[in-house]
Order: C-alpha cells, then structure tokens, then sequence
C-alpha cells in the first residue's frame, strides 16, 4: 500500500508541473497601431482577430473553437 500511494504521488506531481508549465506559456499579442484615417470598427476586429490568432498560436483554444 505505502508503494502505492508513493507511485500515485509521484505521477500526480510530474501533472501538477506539467499544468504548471502549460500555465506559464506566454502569448504575445500583436502590436496594434491605431490610425486617424482607418475606421474605428474595422480596425478594432481586426485586432481582436489578429489577437485571437496569436492564443491559438500558442496552444490555447478560444471560446467557440472546437
């Protein structure tokens, strides 16, 4: 039993550092350089969009991806 309960100890830690680690991934979101002459709307999708992009880049779902 003692081995066991050291086994399942053992795995649960080396998951508890791996979502640890999948955690600490960082996502850049990209530079958006807003401009007098574009329209407001558009450019603010298009941020959204691009920055949408960039989480699914790094691994991560969004609400709505499947």
């Amino acid at each position: 039993m003692p081995a066991e309960l050291a086994a399942e100890l053992l795995t649960l830690r080396q998951e508890n550092a791996r979502l640890k680690q999948l955690l600490a991934t960082e996502v850049k979101l990209p530079y958006v350089s807003a401009s007098p002459v574009c329209d407001i709307e558009a450019g603010y999708a298009a941020g959204v969009t691009d920055s949408k992009e960039a989480i699914r880049r790094a691994g991560f779902l969004i609400e709505g991806d499947d």
